[in-house]
């Protein structure tokens, strides 16, 4: 059941990308988190009080990725976090799971910090050592690439997981991946922005999935 409670900040850290921190932090009350889920961030600034939703990086549910949005006040709050900060949230929430059991083939694709809930997936997959051929795909700007150290480590040190990163500028050679991707038929997990999550849905349809054979997380 999702509960209310504070996390405590022990660290902020730079990514490759500029844009994006990863936020460090001891859990002081949260229970129950599967891998794929998210947390609601709340902070009182100035005299607005602001919610915001994050996925959760690991599967250890004590970090999460900050991409610094332009004017956004939650963003540049946390980006400038002091260790020691206590914040308040609810969670954890959201259906973005591992289907049980888990199916022999994933492909897991996350749009720019999407990666978020698909690393969490990825590490999860991989303590647990379970016998499944694992796709993943990131797409994202070129040249900086948000958890490519983390994902290409987690890939280099399995059999059965393949890395690969695709420029948002240049989406052809992604679609290609996906259409031969698909034609195993595996249980596909997306996350990213909407209309990016809504093309490779649409793609998904078009290559006869149903709605039980994907799941998605949007945002933005």
């Amino acid at each position: 059941m999702p509960v209310r409670s504070q996390l405590e900040i022990t660290s902020c850290e730079a990514t490759s990308d500029p844009h994006v921190k990863i936020l460090r932090f001891r859990n002081l009350g949260l229970k129950d988190f599967e891998p794929g889920q998210w947390l609601s961030l709340k902070q009182t600034i100035g005299e607005q009080e602001l919610v915001r939703s994050y996925s959760l990086l690991t599967k250890d549910a004590d970090a999460i990725c900050i991409d610094l949005v332009d004017g956004g006040l939650m963003s540049s709050m946390l980006f400038d976090t002091q260790p020691g900060t206590r914040l308040d949230f609810a969670g954890p929430f959201g259906a973005f799971r591992l289907p049980k059991p888990v199916p022999r083939e994933l492909l897991l694709v996350g749009y720019y910090t999407g990666i978020s809930p698909i690393h969490c997936l990825l590490e999860d997959l991989a303590a647990k050592d379970i016998a499944c051929s694992v796709q993943v795909a990131t797409v994202g700007p070129p040249g900086i690439w948000p958890m490519d150290r983390e994902l290409k480590a987690l890939s280099q040190a399995s059999t059965t997981i393949q890395y690969h990163r695709f420029d948002w500028n240049e989406l052809t050679p992604f679609e290609s991946f996906l259409d031969e991707a698909l034609t195993k038929q595996p249980f596909a997990m997306i996350a990213g922005r909407t209309a990016f999550v809504k093309s490779v849905q649409k793609r998904l349809k078009h290559c006869g999935y149903t709605r039980n054979q994907f799941a998605m997380e949007r945002f933005g």
